[in-house]
């Protein structure tokens, strides 16, 4: 079967240009041997929120001012307008998907993180937005006995040190009908939130604990499929804002996100095939003809128009680094760029600082197509899209969900435009 695109990867780069495809009018083909950083990551997409470690406030016009100094970031590869059209594009299927998210690229929000620290983003689930801190209301952040992924103590500690004067105090409750259960996993307490009983329970026990005006942080397990109902509920019960924070993963607000794009593309009619790991390439000339995945014992190829790799970075073994330093993109053979020389050294002595391999990754034109050396594309019908970009360090500058979103958008607008 022939399709007119095909994506390698489910991270957000992948998920978001087989969503534009299909949307698009294309038949599209997602193979992935699982899915990406989504069920890692916070739920939360980042833009820019660090430059030079000065926390950005204004995103959009930190992402413009960042293209002069830093000229090999993907940032300065994208179009200006791709990146604010993809966050749009991401708004509006989040809502169409009925997990509704807010903020703006234009101002970031401050939120606070599993361990205390304040966090700087631009969109993020309706469920998490009313614990910005820049509003001056109290916090109380709610844990449970034997929840182990989540210390309130350690959180509001952290917060009430903030410089930003941040009021917070801890909860910590028992788990109706989970009181038993040694270690309670998030999956679980996510699912045990969807019930109604459970909600009422919990909610009559701290009720009696809040002071009037406080809004109450609980760790990100508000529900899988049915988050805003959870949230609206509690809220009622508790007569009380109510916001998640993000928990070590795996992360249910990237669970729900995955699985409402997913459920999107299934629906339009794209496939996805997740744990079928593409692991061959077949090349003529300039061009990519088809790709294979292991099928039992033999290969299964798929042929396609044009081909999204969006396998991400060292990661998650979109690059491959051996035990000598040597670096490699496996599926296409693909030039990857910023590696240091084979005298210098990989990494620095300290954790947290510049490793000499943290921008690595493949180049690309405004086309998304792979560069060589000499900066000429390597194949025609190839984009790259998302954490293999080189020229980002997205853990530091909390840019990684911005990148892959406005990089896959400007993917598959290539794409469809050249069908026109």
């Amino acid at each position: 079967m022939n399709y007119d695109s095909i994506v390698i990867g489910a991270g957000y780069a992948g998920l978001m240009t087989a969503y534009s495809l299909m949307r698009g009018g294309q038949k599209v083909l997602v193979l992935a041997k699982g899915y990406g950083r989504t069920h890692l990551a916070t739920g939360m997409i980042d833009v820019l929120g660090y430059v030079d470690g000065e926390r950005v406030t204004r995103p959009l016009e930190a992402v413009a001012r960042l293209r002069t100094p830093q000229p090999g970031h993907p940032y300065a590869r994208l179009a200006p307008e791709s990146l604010r059209a993809a966050m749009a594009l991401f708004l509006n299927v989040m809502s169409e998907a009925g997990y509704v998210f807010a903020g703006s690229i234009d101002e970031n929000l401050l939120l606070p993180t599993a361990v205390g620290a304040v966090r700087p983003v631009a969109l993020v689930p309706q469920t998490m937005v009313a614990g910005d801190v820049r509003e001056k209301t109290p916090l109380v952040i709610v844990g449970f006995e034997n929840f182990k992924d989540f210390y309130p103590e350690l959180i509001a500690a952290n917060l009430a040190r903030n410089p930003l004067s941040i009021t917070a105090r801890a909860i910590t409750l028992s788990l109706p009908t989970l009181e038993n259960d040694a270690d309670v996993a998030p999956m679980i307490l996510a699912r045990a939130f969807e019930r109604a009983e459970f909600r009422r329970k919990l909610a009559a026990q701290l009720k009696p604990h809040l002071k009037a005006g406080e809004r109450v942080g609980f760790p990100a397990v508000l529900g899988v499929d049915k988050a805003p109902e959870v949230l609206t509920d509690l809220q009622t019960h508790l007569g009380a804002r109510i916001f998640e924070i993000p928990t070590l993963p795996p992360s249910i607000p990237g669970l729900r996100i995955c699985r409402a794009l997913e459920r999107l593309l299934r629906q339009g009619g794209a496939r996805v095939q997740i744990g079928h790991p593409v692991v061959e390439g077949r090349v003529s000339g300039a061009r990519v003809e088809a790709v294979a995945v292991k099928s039992a014992a033999r290969l299964k190829w798929y042929a396609a128009r044009n081909f999204i790799l969006a396998t991400g970075g060292v990661a998650a073994h979109g690059l491959e680094v051996d035990s000598a330093g040597a670096v490699r993109e496996p599926l296409f053979n693909l030039p990857v760029a910023n590696v240091p020389a084979p005298s210098q050294p990989r990494f620095a002595a300290a954790y947290f600082g510049e490793h000499p391999l943290s921008k690595i990754g493949v180049n690309t034109d405004s086309e998304m197509r792979p560069l060589s050396v000499d900066g000429r594309p390597v194949l025609e019908n190839l984009r790259v899209c998302g954490a293999l970009l080189a020229g980002a360090e997205p853990w530091k500058e909390k840019s990684g969900e911005g990148i892959s979103l406005a990089s896959a958008y400007q993917a598959a607008q290539v794409i469809l435009e050249s069908r026109k």
